[in-house]
């Protein structure tokens, strides 16, 4: 042994040689330095080395790094759930404030809306107007069970997410499917009374009599059986009012009277006023119906005797009859004189015609009654194609009246011509 030396063993367990560091027994990568005193053994002192550091470092600033991105990833999550929950309760609220404005709408205008028309008209034209003005609210209604079925369908998926209240959902749900179901049921039945209304009302229309004498024998059969039941409701009436006289008279008053007849007798002539009104005006639609009927015939008859004058008045005007002799002048001033007053009163009759058949078109489009003039047309139709017929054969007529009139002025003035021409060659 050397001493005051240090002697690198590449053995086990001493450490390294000064500078060198052959074997190491240590294994840690540390540095031993021999330090001599005297006689004495050499002092060890150790450290780390830079490879180590870094090794450290980097395995620990890699710790913090993976600790991060965890605590990151939870709070991802966390997030992401609770954007999901706030979601589902914005959706809930939604679908709340729907079901309100549904029920909103069904209180202030769908059921306000039924209210307020709960009658079907009291003849045909009234029932379909009704009949019209349901059918579109049923169209506009459509949209409000469009929009509370996808509610609740919504409802649904709301209750199924499990962060909603399930029973409140459903709650909300139930009541505007109740609500919803009870008003389409009174809109559906209404709308099937209008129709069975409208049904009655067309299976109602009359065909009015084929020929003008029906026509006045209805109405005359309609008087004499209005005069018939009038008669029939004043005489009871009368009998009536005498019987209450005489119980009167023998002393029967209302709080004398245990049995009631009094008052019996006195509740049957109330309601026996009032069902003579309605007869009347039962009676009085009747006539009103049968009027129309005859206006309808005798319109009929004379739109057909004014076509066929303006049928031979046009054979008149096509023909060469009627032409003046030649240079025949006071001739052909009276043919002209004939031809243009000929001419006034056909236009004057048809005027009348015509402006009497618009007048029935309006009255019939202004009331209330259905009229058939036959098994096909209406009487509105039936009017309306005799005006267009009579309106065309008088255009016809006038244009066929004015080619002769301007030839007879043509052939006066020719006389008249000649009659100039003849004073000159005496003169």
């Amino acid at each position: 042994m050397v001493p005051g030396g240090v002697e690198g063993s590449g053995g086990g367990g001493s450490g390294g040689n000064v500078g060198g560091g052959g074997g190491g027994g240590t294994g840690q990568g540390y540095e031993v330095v021999g330090v001599s005193s005297g006689g004495g053994g050499g002092q060890r002192v150790g450290r780390k080395s830079p490879g180590a550091d870094y090794s450290e470092g980097a395995s620990h600033v890699l710790a913090v790094i993976h600790q991060i991105l965890a605590h990151h990833r939870t709070l991802e999550q966390k997030w992401h759930a609770k954007k999901i929950k706030l979601h589902q309760r914005l959706a809930l609220r939604l679908f709340q404030e729907d079901v309100k404005q549904v029920l909103d709408w069904l209180e202030n205008h769908g059921e306000v809306f039924l209210r307020k028309n709960t009658g079907i008209g009291r003849n045909l034209q009234k029932a379909r107007v009704y009949q019209k003005s349901h059918e579109h609210f049923e169209n506009v209604a459509q949209n409000t069970y469009t929009n509370a079925e996808k509610l609740l369908a919504a409802a649904e998926e709301l209750a199924q997410t499990g962060e909603c209240n399930a029973s409140e959902v459903f709650s909300v749900a139930s009541q505007l499917e109740a609500r919803v179901s009870g008003f389409a049921a009174r809109l559906s039945a209404w709308l099937d009374e209008a129709r069975e209304g409208l049904r009655g009302g067309e299976e109602e229309e009359e065909e009015a009599p084929e020929t003008l004498e029906a026509a006045e024998r209805q109405l005359a059969q309609c008087a004499q059986q209005r005069d018939s039941a009038i008669d029939a409701c004043l005489r009871t009436s009368a009998e009536g009012e005498a019987l209450l006289q005489e119980l009167r008279s023998a002393g029967l008053s209302n709080e004398m009277d245990s049995t009631g007849s009094l008052s019996a007798v006195e509740a049957s002539l109330d309601r026996l006023s009032k069902q003579r009104e309605e007869v009347e005006q039962l009676w009085a639609n009747r006539k009103h119906r049968l009027d129309l009927c005859l206006q309808l015939r005798l319109f009929e008859r004379d739109a057909l005797e004014v076509s066929s004058q303006l049928e031979m008045w046009s054979e008149e005007l096509q023909s060469r009859s009627g032409e003046p002799g030649r240079g025949d002048a006071q001739q052909a001033e009276q043919l002209l004189r004939v031809h243009n007053e000929s001419v006034s009163h056909m236009q004057n009759t048809t005027f009348q015609v015509l402006q009497r058949g618009q007048e029935l078109a309006q009255l019939l489009e202004s009331s209330n009654v259905r009229l058939m003039s036959d098994g096909q047309y209406s009487a509105q139709t039936r009017v309306q194609v005799l005006l267009e017929f009579l309106h065309e054969r008088e255009m016809d007529v006038e244009d066929l009246a004015e080619v002769r009139r301007v030839r007879l002025e043509q052939y006066l003035q020719l006389c008249q011509f000649q009659a100039d021409a003849s004073q000159v060659r005496h003169m």
